[in-house]
């Protein structure tokens, strides 16, 4: 918990910074838990998945890693990171075509660095991600050909939330919490 401000203390870590772990097959995911100290579920070093992983259902057990890179997998789903909270460096989920949803992140409230999400040639909506609240850095969402509606940005470039102060947007997790904290702060400002 002294290498991130924002570490939940009570969860059982493991791995150190600067561990890269690569799991390029379903025998190197669903053994991945076997290979930690007993009872970890904040993973420090990044996971870099590859390859003909098929699911994650084996990573349930972590709440917490260092970094996330799902590239060019076989994933249907993201079932098995339903538990995860925090990523406390970058998440990217590129060129993963069998993908629809982000269905399993709805838990997921903490980026300390980048979000990249690319070339997810079937992602359709990002509703999963309704409880993140902060990232770090850059939000890159690039190349999705299906992806259509990003339900508060849209209202953002449309100008239905121009009325709010831009500090109504700070430190909020849907568009629905920045309205209603924009309305908060005006109705203080008469």
């Amino acid at each position: 918990c002294v290498l991130y401000q924002q570490c939940v203390c009570d969860l059982e870590t493991c791995g150190t910074l600067g561990d890269i772990v690569q799991l390029n097959s379903q025998e190197e995911v669903d053994n991945f838990q076997e290979s930690l100290k007993n009872n970890c579920n904040s993973y420090l070093g990044t996971l870099q998945i590859r390859g003909t992983v098929i699911n994650l259902e084996k990573l349930a057990f972590l709440k917490e890693i260092g970094g996330l890179d799902i590239l060019q997998t076989q994933l249907k789903n993201l079932k098995g990171l339903q538990n995860l909270e925090r990523i406390y460096g970058d998440f990217s989920l590129s060129t993963v075509n069998n993908l629809d949803t982000l269905a399993y992140l709805d838990k997921l409230k903490y980026i300390g660095r980048d979000l990249f999400l690319s070339r997810l040639n079937s992602l359709t909506e990002m509703n999963a991600l309704n409880s993140l609240n902060y990232v770090a850095r850059n939000v890159i969402i690039s190349a999705n050909e299906k992806l259509d509606t990003i339900k508060g940005f849209n209202m953002i470039i449309d100008g239905k939330v121009d009325e709010y102060p831009e500090a109504a947007f700070n430190l909020v997790g849907t568009i629905e919490e920045a309205i209603e904290k924009g309305k908060k702060i005006l109705a203080e400002a008469k």
